[in-house]
């Protein structure tokens, strides 16, 4: 059969990228409408986000190679993920709608989870 380890990193990797995509695609609209970010501070936002998400691989890797293995570093680093994905949506709830946990999420949380789960 499938090694446990292969169904961890398909699984993990296929969450990711739903979740990934799904927050790049609806953020800067929520910025605009929500937290009441001009069209060109969401952009920036928005922009910044992608481009941390990407370079935080950097990171995952040293990390996962030098220190904790690659196996561990996935499993530590979605979990860190899934909660900044629940910071993210806590922070859009209706009473809540509050800045700085959907920064705090959305960069600290889903940015530099998805570089640890690419190591």
């Amino acid at each position: 059969g499938i090694p446990t380890t292969v169904c961890l990193i398909l699984v993990v990797e296929l969450f990711e990228r739903f979740c990934y995509y799904t927050i790049q695609g609806s953020q800067k609209s929520f910025m605009n409408q929500k937290l009441n970010y001009d069209n060109a501070q969401a952009t920036t936002i928005s922009l910044v986000w992608g481009t941390l998400c990407y370079l935080t691989c950097l990171g995952g890797g040293v990390l996962g190679d030098r220190f904790l293995g690659r196996f561990l570093t996935i499993a530590l680093l979605a979990a860190w993920y899934a909660a900044g994905c629940f910071v993210l949506s806590v922070s859009t709830l209706p009473g809540v709608s509050s800045r700085g946990l959907f920064l705090a999420g959305a960069f600290a949380g889903v940015a530099v989870g998805t570089g640890g789960i690419k190591p």
